[in-house]
């Protein structure tokens, strides 16, 4: 059985059994081996029980400062000024206008995610570090949407 301990980055093997090769016993019962599995499944499973977000405000934190957000962010920004080029040399083509809202949509909802999550106050907050950010994405969305 292989246990990870995240706060240590320690990494531990535990036996199965080991066998006394003279009378071929085993020198750990299997009674104590799954008392063994079954305490150490129960301190990772109030880890990470523990390390869960306590509330829905919480998670929506935990996901607008998460890396991977950002970064999906980014590339779905830098796909929808790809899409405003092509549509630039290619106006013929009838799907611009759905692709658009589509991009429009999840900035809304990136957008609306932001707000809830800091609130109001917060979110138009001068002191707040991602301020000028915060008022592009507003007028973009609020344009967009009218």
């Amino acid at each position: 059985f292989l246990s990870s301990d995240r706060e240590n980055g320690h990494v531990a093997y535990l036996p199965v059994s080991t066998v006394d090769e003279d009378n071929g016993t085993s020198s750990m019962t299997s009674a104590l081996r799954d008392r063994d599995m079954r305490q150490q499944m129960s301190q990772v499973l109030k880890r990470r029980w523990q390390q869960r977000p306590s509330s829905w405000l919480d998670l929506g934190l935990e996901v607008i400062r998460n890396k991977f957000f950002h970064g999906v962010m980014a590339l779905l920004i830098t796909l929808n000024a790809l899409v405003i080029g092509l549509e630039t040399d290619m106006p013929h083509l009838s799907m611009w206008n759905q692709v658009e809202n589509v991009f429009l949509f999840i900035f809304l909802l990136e957008f609306l995610l932001r707000l809830c999550c800091l609130g109001p106050r917060d979110y138009f907050r001068y002191t707040n570090e991602d301020f000028s950010w915060n008022i592009i994405d507003f007028l973009i969305v609020g344009v967009g949407l009218f």
